[in-house]
């Protein structure tokens, strides 16, 4: 486990570091520019393009996941949708696993980075909530993590934030990557739990409708009862606040081994 958290706070860094380099060189700091876009032909039909660009494939790809989901997606469907060939999609993704890397990696390319102005506090807040918004807007996010186990560069790229907050509040060295990791992992459980509660209530409401035992459907009742929008902001809520309050314990901590 301490060499996986090593090894992701080391990819933070690298990419932090890139960008102070660009910054300091006058160099554009953000998406590289993209290459001349490819496009692929496609047979004609009327009312439609005679191409696609690799981003429209992309796009059409993820609507359709998010319509059907991810166990019945596959290129064949994805070229049925967009009327070419599977062979045309092969042109750009080799198989479905490079397919749903471009989708991932799409998805995490939508994050947007709030304002850097503000106390550390309210940035780190702010920044928590901009995560909190993305997968609450494509939930299916989440899901696709979790299949491809990957890493990829957009991910990192929105995680960069969140360790300047960090390192601007005082942190450096190993407090910095510990606080960068922890906070970087219990905001991930927050966003994720926040996302997949309403189908945690669906599962717990069909268990009580079929047939467990009355004692523990009782106590399942007791849990399920005031589930609902309002409790959930206030889980939102008070999991971003102890979040905060943990990062500040670990600011002030490392300020007075410091002096």
């Amino acid at each position: 486990m301490g060499s996986r958290r090593q090894t992701l706070c080391d990819a933070l860094f690298v990419i932090l570091n890139s960008q102070r380099g660009q910054i300091a060189t006058g160099e554009t700091v953000g998406t590289p520019e993209k290459p001349e876009e490819q496009v692929i032909s496609k047979r004609r039909a009327p009312g439609r393009p005679s191409r696609l660009s690799r981003d429209q494939i992309i796009e059409t790809a993820l609507t359709l996941i998010e319509e059907d989901g991810l166990t019945t997606f596959s290129l064949t469907r994805l070229a049925r949708r967009l009327g070419i060939s599977v062979m045309a999609l092969y042109t750009y993704f080799p198989s479905r696993e490079a397919m749903l890397d471009a989708v991932t990696d799409s998805i995490f390319a939508e994050f947007v980075a709030p304002p850097a102005t503000g106390a550390w506090q309210e940035r780190l807040e702010a920044w928590i909530r901009s995560i909190h918004q993305l997968f609450a807007r494509r939930p299916i996010g989440l899901k696709l993590v979790r299949q491809q186990q990957g890493i990829f560069p957009s991910w990192w790229q929105n995680w960069v934030p969140m360790v300047q907050i960090l390192e601007e509040a005082g942190l450096t060295g190993a407090d910095l990557s510990f606080a960068a990791t922890w906070v970087g992992e219990n905001v991930i459980s927050t966003v994720f739990s926040d996302v997949i509660r309403p189908e945690i209530t669906i599962v717990a409401t069909q268990a009580r409708m079929n047939g467990i035992e009355p004692e523990a459907a009782r106590r399942l009742e007791k849990v399920v009862a005031y589930a609902g929008p309002d409790q959930d902001g206030q889980l939102l809520a008070f999991s971003i606040a102890k979040i905060i309050e943990t990062a500040e314990a670990l600011v002030a901590a490392s300020g007075k081994a410091a002096n």
